[in-house]
């Protein structure tokens, strides 16, 4: 029997997180300048084999998925990555790649802009070394973040780079944005933070201190070059909408064919696939919707119970599922599940509260069409 197409077939603007590769050892795997396969450092069980990972990107292409950011991988290690590049680059996907660990060397990353790679994403949360070191705990980091973002832009690639947001970031939060414009960061996105510890959740900022730094992002993006977004923090669009503020900014990015692409404000993923096949909303959000090595990942995403509840916002829970501003934001569903458990309850760190204010009888709510838009963590 025939069935309706899931709305999220015709969504746009979906890029997909995918955690390539995780060696159980540190030994050294492909070398990048090797043109073929070679000695590779043991993997996983259920490590996605390559011929599977070149599927994936096919069937994330077949679901309208226009980017795709590969992480997890030193490109310096993999030499399959060059490859999966320049497969997704001419599927029509957008290659992105997030550098974590930072140990990449020109001639590495100018094969990957040669393979089709447009984009590398670095994280960035201080304006100075001391504090940029101290908060991830790696000594060289900021200098090897600089000079990774340095070597991006002469490469010509487009460059995301991606702030935390809490306690210890926020006093320098603008001067943090204002390196991130003067490293020519096309996109700077503010990470809102989730804790996944007792520490963490030490350092993550109130609902009211989160609805006060709204006004700093605002301030930088009507000020700044770059193009803002942010991430677990849906609810700054519906700040945007309250205050009146827009982005001001009317440059455009000709990433795709010379044409001006955009994504929405938040720049968190719409699935994230791991190293072993696993199928997330979000990597912060650890409820698996199904394993791409046992069923096909439009089954999984159009037909798993995870992903149709998300596209649903009816199905939410406290102030999140009365509130008027419902389907511009729907709260961090990742933030809700670390803090109370329950992936449905309302985002801990918002502080507006609906006109609607009755309690919801969740027994009551309707199925609901799936009409709404894509609601990302």
């Amino acid at each position: 029997m025939a069935t309706s197409p899931s709305p999220v077939e015709h969504q746009t603007h979906c890029h997909a997180l995918w955690e390539v590769d995780r060696p159980l050892s540190s030994q050294k795997g492909w070398n990048a300048g090797q043109t073929g396969p070679g000695p590779r450092s043991p993997r996983f069980p259920l490590q996605l084999s390559y011929r599977r990972g070149l599927e994936l990107l096919q069937e994330l292409r077949a679901l309208q998925f226009d980017k795709v950011v590969f992480t997890g991988v030193d490109p310096d290690q993999f030499c399959e990555l060059e490859v999966l590049v320049g497969q997704a680059a001419t599927l029509g996907l957008r290659p992105a790649l997030a550098l974590p660990r930072l140990s990449l060397t020109r001639s590495a990353l100018e094969q990957l802009r040669v393979a089709g790679l447009a984009e590398v994403e670095l994280r960035l949360d201080a304006p100075t070394a001391s504090r940029h070191n101290a908060i991830t705990g790696q000594s060289a980091s900021f200098r090897l973040t600089i000079a990774a973002a340095r070597m991006a832009k002469r490469l010509g690639l487009a460059l995301h780079i991606q702030s935390l947001v809490n306690s210890e970031t926020l006093p320098c939060l603008r001067e943090t944005a204002r390196l991130a414009e003067k490293l020519g960061a096309e996109v700077w996105s503010a990470v809102y933070q989730v804790p996944l510890t007792a520490v963490e959740a030490c350092s993550m900022l109130s609902a009211n201190i989160v609805e006060e730094s709204f006004a700093v992002l605002a301030e930088l993006a009507r000020d700044c070059r770059f193009e803002l977004r942010t991430r677990y923090a849906r609810h700054f669009r519906r700040y945007e909408l309250q205050q009146g503020v827009g982005h001001k900014n009317p440059e455009v990015l000709p990433w795709r064919n010379g044409q001006p692409w955009r994504e929405p404000v938040d720049s968190g993923p719409s699935l994230y696939v791991s190293h072993t096949g696993e199928v997330f909303a979000d990597p912060m959000l650890p409820i698996s919707a199904g394993n791409i090595n046992f069923l096909p990942l439009a089954r999984i995403y159009q037909g798993s119970g995870l992903f149709a509840i998300l596209h649903n916002r009816t199905m939410l829970k406290g102030k999140c599922g009365i509130c008027e501003f419902r389907e511009l934001c729907g709260g961090s569903r990742a933030r809700a599940y670390a803090l109370t458990g329950d992936w449905m309850e309302a985002d801990p760190a918002c502080s507006y509260e609906p006109k609607r204010t009755r309690p919801l009888m969740r027994e009551h709510l309707p199925a609901g069409d799936g009409s709404s838009r894509d609601l990302r963590v």
